[in-house]
């Protein structure tokens, strides 16, 4: 068989391998922090705590406030690769004789995006009204 034949299979196998490979290490760390717990409590050691120490970040329970600053989080970053996607395009179009120019426009989908998930990081914080102080900190008079 040719390269140019090989360019499909290689290109869905890797598209598939790298998910796999996350999912796989994902579980192993997971086995390997089970396993650390229980040997842990064989002996009477006193557990490691629980979260980006111990446990996965994910596992904990955000309140709303956060969950409001992983839109805007997400809606900067969107925004960003729409941004920098533009002017990419945009210059390939300019160097390369047989690019299209049309492909520009695929820079406003996730720009769009961002837009979208930033509109709805205002709606949040509009609907939670004030933040409210931390615990432990007086509120300004």
């Amino acid at each position: 068989m040719h390269i140019n034949e090989w360019a499909p299979l290689v290109f869905f196998g890797l598209i598939f391998a790298i998910p796999i490979t996350a999912i796989i290490t994902s579980y192993f760390t997971r086995k390997l922090q089970s396993e650390e717990r229980l040997r842990a409590m064989e002996r009477g050691v006193p557990l490691p705590p629980e979260g980006p120490q111990g446990g996965h970040p994910w596992d904990r329970i955000k309140d709303s406030w956060e969950r409001a600053a992983d839109f805007r989080l997400a809606g900067l970053i969107c925004v960003a690769v729409g941004i920098g996607l533009g002017p990419l395009f945009w210059g390939l179009s300019l160097s390369i004789p047989d690019f299209p120019v049309a492909v520009t426009a695929v820079a406003a989908i996730p720009f769009l995006i961002g837009v979208a998930l930033l509109y709805e990081y205002s709606v949040r914080t509009r609907e939670l009204g004030p933040r409210p102080a931390p615990p432990g900190v007086r509120p300004e008079r």
